[in-house]
């Protein structure tokens, strides 16, 4: 799906620049019963209209164009489905009786237009928002499928681990909480760290910020994944302070009663580096 729409936008932008190509007449193109090709007569227009005012003939030139990209990408026959309503039963009515009374187009005979142009208008926000919403959608599943393993809590003896199996897992593709379904998580950060958990303990890691909380993993040798080693912190449970040490700063993580439940000091390579993540989590916040 992401493929796609970077071959639609790379075609959109292609015919920005250098215009539609030339379509063979003896290609076929598969449309729907309204997109006969009887209809296609109706968007001709006299020269005269095209240099007295260019809306229909920028309607018109627009119907033809969006037939192109349709027979390309179907998801988007609705919008030929709205312009074309806009062309025959608004502008097409107006000019026919500008021709018959050999008058000039009269503006007032384009008001109903309004309301299917709305209609556009609010259509194309919707395609927009899934394609968005799609993008974001792959990303996650992108970085979701680096994560190997959920190792967070470890077990005291084998039938412990045998209980916790059914609950070593982390799903990054779950909805958020408090949102809405059409609301995506998204990665803003990412990166290698060095934790130190306690007086002595201290571990390479890599961490995930994403919009609602942050992950602390470890990389898997010999392969390009990760495996979670610390509970997933949700973002607003945590309070970040950066440190006098030059990229430094500690994560504490509160629970339900606002009480300290586990602190983590990290420390990144730079002090630029070190306040790029104190920043990012601050933003998130």
């Amino acid at each position: 799906e992401l493929d796609r729409v970077e071959q639609l936008q790379n075609k959109l932008h292609s015919y920005t620049l250098f215009g539609l190509p030339k379509v063979p007449r003896q290609l076929a193109f598969h449309r729907d019963a309204w997109e006969a090709e009887e209809e296609e007569t109706n968007l001709a227009l006299e020269e005269s209209w095209q240099t007295l005012l260019d809306s229909p003939e920028t309607e018109a030139t627009y119907i033809k164009k969006l037939h192109v990209i349709t027979d390309m990408f179907s998801n988007i026959q609705e919008l030929v489905r709205l312009h074309t309503a806009l062309w025959s039963e608004v502008m097409l009515p107006a000019l026919e009786q500008a021709r018959q009374a050999r008058a000039l187009l009269d503006p007032r005979a384009l008001h109903h237009g309004f309301r299917t142009v709305v209609s556009v208008e609010g259509f194309i926000n919707s395609v927009d928002s899934q394609m968005r919403q799609r993008q974001d959608q792959q990303k996650l599943a992108t970085t979701s499928a680096r994560i190997e393993s959920y190792e967070a809590v470890e077990g005291s003896s084998e039938e412990v681990e045998k209980i916790l199996k059914d609950f070593s897992h982390f799903d990054l593709m779950a909805p958020m909480r408090g949102t809405s379904p059409e609301e995506t998580r998204q990665l803003h950060l990412e990166g290698a760290l060095r934790m130190k958990e306690g007086k002595d303990s201290r571990m390479e890691v890599y961490c995930f910020l994403f919009t609602d909380l942050l992950l602390i993993t470890k990389c898997v040798k010999r392969v390009e994944k990760v495996k979670v080693i610390r509970q997933p912190l949700l973002i607003h449970n945590v309070v970040c302070k950066e440190l006098k040490d030059p990229g430094s700063f500690i994560l504490i993580y509160l629970n339900e009663f606002q009480s300290a439940v586990a602190a983590y000091t990290f420390q990144a390579n730079s002090a630029t580096q070190g306040r790029s993540w104190v920043d990012a989590i601050c933003n998130v916040q």
